[in-house]
């Protein structure tokens, strides 16, 4: 059995850590995995990607299991969205809702490095509908690129 230790910031993870986390954002079809997708509108799977993460109205949160969307999917409202809140809010309430991997549009060095801190996979570069996004990524189709400088 592996114990893992928790470091206190992103810069104490170690080479095996990252690997540890790396493996367990593989998709497995046969496993459950949560995804939260930045988005402009409440219409789910049909809801246009978000440029920015963090400045979206909305999150799509959905399962993915045996390699397909379950439905229904839940939409929940960014509450940071009118005021932005503090550095690592966002990363922190999404991670609350259960998700293990973000796409978005875009995303600043800052908020990539609270996501991997929260163990949670980013992926930028994504446009369209959260559907065909989601596609994508389950087809390996839909990488991380680098992130944004706002």
């Amino acid at each position: 059995m592996l114990l893992e230790a928790k470091p206190k910031s992103l810069y104490e993870f170690d080479k095996f850590q990252v690997l540890i986390i790396v493996m367990k954002i593989v998709i497995n079809k046969e496993e459950k995995l949560w995804i939260g997708v930045a988005v402009e509108s409440n219409n789910g799977l049909e809801a246009e990607i978000s440029g920015h993460f963090g400045r979206c109205p909305y999150y799509v949160i959905l399962e993915v299991q045996e390699g397909k969307v379950k439905e229904p999917v839940k939409v929940i409202a960014n509450p940071y969205f009118s005021s932005h809140g503090e550095p690592g809010q966002v990363p922190s309430f999404l991670k609350e809702q259960g998700i293990e991997v973000i796409i978005a549009g875009g995303m600043g060095p800052r908020a990539v490095q609270f996501f991997s801190q929260l163990a949670i996979k980013v992926v930028t570069g994504a446009s369209g509908k959260v559907k065909e996004a989601v596609d994508s990524f389950l087809k390996g189709e839909l990488k991380s690129s680098e992130s944004c400088h706002y």
